[in-house]
């Protein structure tokens, strides 16, 4: 499962060796692992918020299903990067897209400079682990 990976490699390279969707299949399939996560984000937050027992059952289901598509693109994730690095892109990064997406786009929920900030540095750890050896 690991073969071709190696401590000198790039993890570009470790991708093209890993990785037979290619480059852009890569990204693609973590772009869509962020929109499936910030659907399950966004559906069971959206639950939590229903007014009625039928919206909050409704968007519980909208919120699973979301959720299982991410758990699976996860899958996909580890089976081409080391657990560390699938989980930075998986869970790190969906962190961040749930934060910008759900909560200022979807939501309208202000945010102070101060939680740009932090979400920022969120991003900047997540590439220091994806990039870094």
């Amino acid at each position: 499962m690991n073969e071709g990976v190696g401590l000198g490699r790039s993890m570009t390279e470790q991708l093209l060796v890993r990785a037979p969707l290619g480059i852009p299949g890569v990204f693609a399939l973590i772009l869509s692992n962020q929109i499936v996560n910030i659907g399950a984000t966004t559906g069971f937050a959206f639950s939590g918020r229903a007014e009625s027992t039928g919206g909050f059952v409704l968007w519980q289901l909208v919120g699973s299903v979301f959720g299982l598509a991410a758990q699976v693109t996860f899958a996909g994730l580890v089976r081409l990067f080391p657990l560390q690095v699938a989980n930075a892109f998986g869970i790190g990064l969906a962190f961040v897209s749930a934060q910008m997406f759900g909560s200022f786009f979807f939501f309208r929920e202000p945010f102070t400079p101060t939680q740009w900030l932090g979400t920022a540095f969120i991003f900047a750890g997540i590439l220091c682990i994806s990039l870094g050896r």
